[in-house]
């Protein structure tokens, strides 16, 4: 391990190891963030079909929601929040195929990886490896994210992608994600 960072890598598993020598996995999820993370799929339609309401408001647009994240070792770990998802969604490869990507860890450097998403035509949530940085898998997906992080912009097929709404240190909303669900449901926004 190297004496400036405080975690290891361990390809296979995809894990990280803290300076107290406990290794934990970056990819599991805690049962309450599946609950979060269920209902944005349940009702992705809703949110889809709100979007623009979603981008103008910032304190819809910047719910944070647990599972939601892009990872990268030796890079950190960004969560995304709600609008973020949605402009990759709308913009990236993180979505097509039926695919909605919502967690994506990885190296850069190894190409080892694992992702997870929702399948909408199967409407199951799935999980797998993407493929190595030098096939364009973990780095499609990947540096677009944090390039729109760090930067409010990335750049796909020649064409640059800002939101309007975007800021650098973004006000965390203390909405949750239910509670702009029964915003859009009933109309009061």
């Amino acid at each position: 391990m190297s004496k400036n960072h405080d975690v290891a890598f361990v390809c296979d598993e995809l894990n990280i190891q803290n300076k107290n020598g406990k290794f934990q996995s970056i990819v599991t999820e805690p049962a309450q963030n599946k609950d979060f993370v269920r209902a944005v799929f349940a009702n992705l339609d809703l949110l889809l079909k709100h979007r623009n309401i979603i981008y103008s408001h910032s304190e819809f647009y910047n719910i944070q929601i647990p599972g939601f994240f892009v990872g990268g070792i030796f890079i950190g770990q960004r969560n995304l929040l709600l609008g973020d998802l949605m402009v990759l969604w709308e913009n990236t490869d993180w979505h097509g195929d039926g695919k909605y990507y919502y967690s994506i860890v990885g190296s850069p450097l190894s190409g080892c990886n694992s992702a997870r998403w929702y399948n909408s035509n199967t409407k199951q949530f799935e999980s797998g490896t993407l493929d190595p940085i030098h096939i364009r898998g973990w780095g499609t997906l990947g540096f677009p994210a944090f390039n729109y992080k760090q930067h409010g912009s990335f750049t796909v097929k020649d064409k640059r992608i800002v939101c309007p709404g975007w800021s650098a240190e973004p006000v965390i909303s203390k909405l949750t994600i239910l509670d702009l669900l029964y915003i859009l449901k009933t109309k009061q926004y």
